[in-house]
């Protein structure tokens, strides 16, 4: 037996009957682009630094000066974790304001743990 299918074999003896499930959810939520955006140092990192600001939001310049990386790789970051709706992005004038969406945030990790409550008893 393979360690994977090893693997697979002791997780259905301690989940729940309904394995297929608790499988199914597992797969989906960690390999949901919400995880890969937070599996990245400096993406936590920026989370962070604009959380800390409140719910105004914070302009990519202001967030590039608590960093030791150019704009245009903030501007990455930024933008892989607006698309992934952990940032929201506002427009006021010319200037753009990021801000952490913390409904989705919040929501996604809370799922996270009724999956887990539920299929890890």
């Amino acid at each position: 037996m393979t360690t994977a299918a090893a693997k697979t074999n002791k997780a259905r003896q301690t989940c729940p009957s309904d394995f297929q499930y608790c499988h199914d959810h597992f797969e989906n939520l960690f390999r949901s682009n919400f995880f890969k955006c937070l599996n990245d140092e400096t993406r936590q990192e920026i989370i962070l630094v604009i959380s800390q600001d409140g719910n105004q939001g914070m302009r990519v310049s202001d967030i590039a000066t608590h960093f030791d990386l150019d704009r245009t790789t903030i501007s990455h970051h930024l933008t892989m974790l607006r698309d992934n709706n952990l940032l929201m992005l506002t427009k006021r004038g010319k200037e753009r304001y990021y801000s952490v969406n913390t409904d989705y945030v919040i929501g996604t990790l809370e799922s996270t743990v009724d999956i887990l409550k539920a299929c890890c008893k």
